[in-house]
């Protein structure tokens, strides 16, 4: 399993890592407002999500992430079909349109 864990501006701290670390089947966490994870079994386990793109100060790191996830990633066909959605509140008009699809 492949988890995002997007908490706004709350810190995502060593308690709340360890609590994630406990998921059967979990083999990677990215997370934003990541604290620095307690140990090397943690530091392969959690890594920080990008909040987005970098800009035209930094083009060429961009361009080494993606050839590094295109050089690991599974074959298309190889790859989970099912889509992770994010918790959000039923009133929101694209969780249905995530729930139809």
């Amino acid at each position: 399993m492949l988890l995002a864990v997007n908490g706004g501006d709350e810190p995502f701290t060593i308690e709340m890592q360890a609590q994630v670390s406990r998921l059967r089947g979990l083999r990677a966490c990215y997370a934003n407002n990541l604290h620095t994870p307690a140990d090397a079994a943690a530091t392969a386990l959690f890594h920080p999500l990008p909040l987005g793109l970098p800009g035209d100060a930094a083009p060429h790191y961009f361009e080494a992430a993606l050839d590094r996830a295109l050089a690991t990633a599974p074959a298309w066909e190889a790859r989970d079909k099912r889509l992770l959605v994010a918790p959000m509140r039923a009133s929101i008009r694209i969780r249905t349109a995530y729930i139809e699809t």
